[in-house]
């Protein structure tokens, strides 16, 4: 028999539940069950009896009982090793109707243990997207989603992608404050965050170099959220190892991203852009004159 409390838990739209019904004592009791079940190859049976408890413990608004048992479902799922199931229930559990947040906070910071320790490098990444995937846009579990994101940048430049790594960087938007509980208060914390922060810089800079011939260092530096200082000192150094061409007029305050050809150059491909032009006009007129003949010829049949 269950006994009768009162506390309170928010579902992801943000309402406050109000619970009257501890299921404790039945989580306490279904949990090792389901945990021999496993132990005898039994994981299905499990998993069904765990989710009927998962819905009675939601629908009756018992935070913690209800954070054991997604906690258990997918502890069971990776202690199993069936990470096909382990993805699925993920996704399952944060979609479920007037699903509790700190259950979910649970759930999630309990995945994020298992990342390090899966088989291989797709099953790897495959936990992290279906992580990513339930995190994205959820306020609650800014910092989890954070520190997976920053692993698979990492990953990714480990693999030399540099610009596949840069370009998950630039997803996170986050304060100061959960930066800094990613990457610690310490020096070398501090450091990783730095370069973080210069990864995305250079990327951005990168993309500029792409679609503006010209532009005021000023603009610039509002584009990259620094002063101009810093913005001429990130281009300097991007100009100097050869990653970007660039070239800037301090006295006009203008930075100019296209770079002067020599006239040779200039003329060759004006050359070329004018053979094109005739090629095209010649294949226009070629259609133009066929067309012609075979009017002319259904006319004279006609």
């Amino acid at each position: 028999m269950e006994k009768t409390v009162i506390t309170e838990g928010f579902t992801d739209s943000g309402r406050i539940l109000k619970m009257e019904v501890d299921y404790s004592a039945t989580v306490d009791e279904k949990i090792p069950i389901c945990q021999k079940l496993c132990q005898e190859g039994k994981l299905t049976e499990a998993l069904e009896i765990l989710m009927s408890l998962e819905k009675q413990t939601r629908t009756g608004a018992d935070t913690h009982s209800c954070g054991r048992v997604l906690v258990a479902i997918v502890r069971l799922c990776f202690e199993t090793k069936n990470y096909a199931a382990l993805n699925e229930h993920i996704v399952l559990l944060t979609k479920r109707r007037s699903q509790i947040k700190q259950a979910v906070t649970k759930m999630i910071q309990e995945c994020c243990t298992y990342v390090d320790q899966m088989p291989d490098k797709k099953t790897k990444l495959e936990l992290i997207d279906t992580l990513r995937q339930v995190t994205a846009g959820k306020i609650y579990v800014e910092v989890e989603r954070a520190r997976l994101t920053h692993k698979l940048a990492k990953m990714k430049e480990d693999e030399n992608k540099i610009d596949e790594a840069s370009k998950i960087l630039q997803e996170l938007q986050w304060s100061d404050v959960t930066a800094a509980e990613v990457f610690g208060h310490d020096d070398i914390g501090k450091k990783c965050w730095q370069d973080l922060k210069n990864r995305v810089v250079e990327h951005n800079i990168r993309i500029m170099a792409k679609y503006y011939t010209r532009i005021t260092l000023k603009r610039m530096a509002e584009l990259l959220d620094l002063n101009e200082a810093e913005t001429e000192e990130m281009l300097s150094n991007l100009v100097v190892n050869k990653t970007v061409w660039a070239k800037i007029d301090r006295l006009e305050g203008v930075v100019s991203f296209s770079q002067l050809k020599d006239p040779s150059e200039v003329l060759n491909d004006w050359s070329h852009n004018l053979n094109k032009l005739m090629q095209l006009l010649s294949k226009t007129t070629h259609l133009i004159n066929k067309e012609e003949m075979v009017h002319k010829h259904m006319l004279t049949e006609a």
